[in-house]
């Protein structure tokens, strides 16, 4: 049995592992001894070898590193590449029972629409979107094109059914699976959260832990690192943790290549000696009486997890202004989109907030620095509570079930 998964990003590849464990469990009574389910595609391998090394076999073609892009100009620069991957990753597409694409929609929109023209009409693979692109915030034309090249749209927000056609939903064609990240913070952790008592702004006897999440791309890295890094310098008696995303290193023994990418700046020579390294997101955030967060998936694990936090965000003044002109958002947090829908209100647009967000000018240490200090430990737990009742439960073990239709 063959699946084809892509997942270009971090986050992603975290949600199939998890995908990916369900599934070897629910085809564990249909394998004979000898078989095995060989995953092909764009993933890091890494993070699936844990799982039951002796029922998968891993063959990716891409790494997910191959396709860290940031910004339009970044895309430019990496066009032919990215038309060779196509071109190869849908050919090896043809062999599989199932595919499975997340997220990244530039990217596998165009994917799908090659698979499709290139599969045999007696031999069709079924096609799963997981992760589906956010026609809230622009183009929410794509969900046509959804519709016509995907066979199931996997949906983990409430709301996104109403982007799409009332053929789509009746029919089954677009399921709401839950959100991943439920499958992966159990309710208890948020539990112990609000069971403690000590907050960054108001314990004289408790040393403040707070972590920095400045990206995981190089280009947001440079732009946001030296802010950050600035801010850390101000926060003398606290315990600062620097989160290292999975696609730069697993541990500290590169410190050469981190210090290439962290210390780029002049003003951030030997800047990673100020802090605790840590590989490990959720770890990192359990531990945080506060982060300072750039933006993305870990700004909902935050929240899902209590943890307050503000967002801080800097892209290059083209890139901003381009998307300006096409994302009409008041917010970008992943944690504010779902509290406006929460509150009955348009997602990303509405007055309800759950965190603070200081967006490029308004990203600096002093701004940083008040969000960190006016923060309130236990509001932003009880919203917390209440983001997880409206996101219900994950979704690991739907999609598996989906996959498992078409590969047993």
């Amino acid at each position: 049995m063959r699946l084809f998964l892509s997942a270009l990003e971090p986050s992603a590849n975290i949600h199939a592992r998890e995908v990916v464990r369900e599934l070897l469990t629910l085809l564990e009574s249909s394998l004979d001894s000898k078989a095995t389910l060989e995953i092909v595609g764009v993933f890091d391998p890494s993070l699936l070898a844990e799982l039951h090394q002796g029922a998968i076999k891993l063959a990716p073609h891409y790494h997910p590193r191959d396709f860290s892009i940031m910004g339009f100009s970044d895309v430019a620069v990496k066009i032919p590449f990215l038309w060779r991957a196509q071109r190869e990753l849908a050919t090896i597409a043809l062999g599989a029972k199932v595919i499975m694409l997340m997220d990244s929609s530039s990217f596998h929109i165009r994917l799908s629409k090659r698979i499709r023209a290139m599969q045999p009409p007696n031999k069709r693979a079924t096609i799963y979107y997981y992760i589906l692109p956010q026609l809230f915030a622009w183009k929410s034309w794509r969900a046509k094109i959804l519709e016509r090249y995907c066979d199931k749209l996997l949906g983990i927000l409430p709301f996104e059914a109403e982007y799409y056609s009332k053929q789509a939903r009746e029919s089954g064609q677009l399921v709401y699976v839950g959100h991943p990240l439920l499958d992966e913070l159990e309710s208890s952790l948020l539990d112990s959260r609000a069971n403690a008592k000590a907050t960054p702004a108001s314990s004289q006897s408790h040393t403040p832990c707070i972590v920095f999440m400045p990206g995981s791309r190089r280009g947001e890295i440079r732009r946001i690192f030296p802010t950050f890094y600035a801010v850390a310098k101000q926060l003398p008696n606290a315990k600062k943790l620097l989160v290292i995303p999975s696609t730069f290193a697993q541990d500290s023994s590169d410190m050469a290549h981190l210090q290439a990418i962290y210390e780029s700046d002049p003003s951030t020579k030997g800047a990673l000696q100020d802090f605790t390294l840590c590989f490990e997101t959720r770890s990192a955030l359990m531990q945080a009486d506060f982060a300072f967060i750039c933006s993305g998936t870990a700004t909902l694990e935050a929240a899902l997890l209590g943890t307050p936090f503000v967002l801080g965000y800097k892209a290059a003044w083209l890139d901003y202004a381009i998307a300006r002109c096409f994302v009409h958002l008041r917010y970008i947090g992943l944690a504010n989109i779902f509290y406006n829908a929460l509150c009955g209100e348009k997602p990303g647009c509405g007055s309800s907030t759950i965190h603070q967000e200081l967006v490029q000018g308004s990203m600096s240490v002093e701004n940083l620095l008040q969000a960190y200090h006016q923060a309130q430990a236990q509001d932003f737990i009880d919203n917390a509570y209440k983001l997880r009742a409206y996101l219900k439960h994950g979704s690991a073990r739907n999609v598996a079930a989906l996959l498992a239709e078409h590969l047993a």
